[in-house]
């Protein structure tokens, strides 16, 4: 559960607010989205209730509200520095934004709580060394704000037995694994089973004796070489399906019209009556891009829906030759719609399916 807060040079904005509760430890935190004009600062985040003002670490951009100014709703006011030790001592300090405290669950001296660590105490857990995936000791660098890897390989101490790893059992080295890659080799016979093999196809010009190559002449040579040069010329586009959004549409009882968008879905849950007839009108957008691409699903009940539409041509389940859809009783279907054509001149093929 985070606040989530934007400090944007010396001005401090909550922009994830949400009602916190009191008797909660280690459960709030605030994250920050730090975007200031000066490089290497060390923030630290300040909450204020009444007269009591508590600093925390602001530690890879986040830190945890203090159960200390969660234990009553008096109001909660928090702001941030910053500082840049160097030549020049440079300070930033921000504005103070509130936060919304009501009345937990939780009654005091149920059970004790822990302190919240000090900053102090966050650098001090930052300082100690930690062992990396690489095996090597990582170091915190306060400047950067990151574990950093030292190079040194992390020695352990030797086991309660006093057991010490052994080669082959415990670990492998390289020259080890390489040696054993050789010894399957030779197992294997496998340079004399690749002996004489092409890695490439290569030709003859004229047919030789023993030879497996094929022979240069106007058939599978000519074609190879010929596709070779035109694949060198040609220009390989990708199309990538964008996302398609699905809407869930109830028609009223007195429109019946589908607006017909691009990278869309509309799933019809009712087709409205007109004069006891369900009726459906499509309509395409007044602009049509190449690559439009729309989809409907909706049920023809017991009575065949009606279909009303323009410049549209169907294909596939209950369509005539014409492109003419008919849809059926009692019959649910599919429909995709897509522009074919090109520039100026939309050409919209619609192809229905059912299930």
């Amino acid at each position: 559960m985070e606040y989530k807060l934007i400090i944007k040079n010396d001005r401090l904005i909550l922009t994830g607010r949400f009602d916190g509760y009191t008797g909660n430890v280690n459960t709030y935190s605030c994250y920050f989205n730090i975007d200031t004009d000066v490089d290497g600062l060390e923030w630290f985040c300040v909450f204020k209730q009444g007269e009591s003002c508590y600093v925390q670490l602001i530690n890879n951009n986040r830190c945890i509200i203090p159960y200390e100014v969660l234990s009553i709703t008096e109001p909660l006011y928090v702001g941030c520095y910053a500082v840049a030790a160097g030549e020049t001592v440079k300070r930033i300090s921000t504005n103070w934004v509130a936060f919304d405290l009501q009345n937990g669950a939780y009654c005091e001296g149920a059970t004790p709580s822990v302190p919240t660590p000090d900053v102090w105490e966050t650098l001090v857990m930052n300082a100690v060394p930690i062992i990396g995936d690489n095996g090597d000791w990582y170091v915190y660098d306060l400047e950067k704000k990151e574990y950093i890897d030292t190079g040194k390989i992390a020695q352990g101490t030797t086991g309660v037995d006093g057991y010490t790893p052994q080669k082959g059992t415990d670990y492998w080295t390289d020259d080890d694994k390489a040696e054993i890659v050789d010894d399957v080799k030779d197992e294997l016979d496998f340079d004399a089973k690749l002996e004489g093999k092409q890695d490439i196809l290569t030709f003859d010009e004229t047919p030789a004796i023993n030879s497996t190559n094929p022979v240069t002449s106007d058939g599978v040579f000519r074609r190879i070489v010929t596709l070779d040069s035109r694949l060198s010329d040609v220009e390989i586009s990708l199309i990538y399906k964008q996302d398609i959004a699905t809407v869930i549409i109830y028609a009223d009882d007195e429109y019946g019209t589908v607006m017909l968008r691009h990278n869309q879905e509309a799933r019809l849950a009712t087709v409205p009556e007109v004069d006891g007839v369900p009726t459906l009108s499509l309509v395409l957008p007044d602009t049509l891009a190449n690559n439009y691409e729309s989809y409907l699903c909706f049920t023809s009940g017991d009575v065949a829906t009606n279909v009303i539409y323009s410049g549209i041509k169907f294909v596939g389940v209950d369509c005539d030759s014409d492109g003419v859809f008919s849809p059926m009783a009692n019959v649910n279907y599919e429909i995709a719609f897509k522009n074919l054509g090109t520039g100026d001149s939309p050409n919209i093929i619609a192809r229905v399916g059912s299930w």
